[in-house]
């Protein structure tokens, strides 16, 4: 996907599991996903422009994440598995499973 930061409204999600999901309002397509090594995180904080996360994991300790770092790492991990030979709509990720028609979103776990 590619990120247009400050141009795009995001959503950012703090899941149950400690990983925190930013995606497009538009089409809710998964731009990154942060997560951390040791524990989970639990608090977060974007900067006003899009660029920084301020991440607060669970041991107390907490990460300041360049996103436009962690896009690019991630798209080069997407382009590599491509490469790979993995089918690209097995790569996309969304928080949408499908639509029905006369019924909403359902949303992915």
């Amino acid at each position: 996907l590619k990120w247009q930061r400050g141009h795009v409204p995001v959503l950012h999600l703090l899941q149950d599991d400690g990983k925190l999901r930013i995606a497009r309002v538009s089409s809710l397509d998964v731009v990154v996903t942060l997560e951390v090594a040791v524990g989970s995180i639990i608090s977060f904080n974007a900067d006003c422009h899009g660029k920084y996360m301020c991440c607060i994991r669970s041991d107390g300790t907490f990460e300041v994440r360049d996103l436009d770092a962690a896009i690019a790492h991630e798209q080069r991990e997407v382009e590599q598995r491509e490469r790979m030979g993995v089918p690209r709509h097995l790569l996309r990720h969304t928080l949408v499973s499908q639509r029905l028609p006369g019924q909403g979103l359902r949303m992915m776990d």
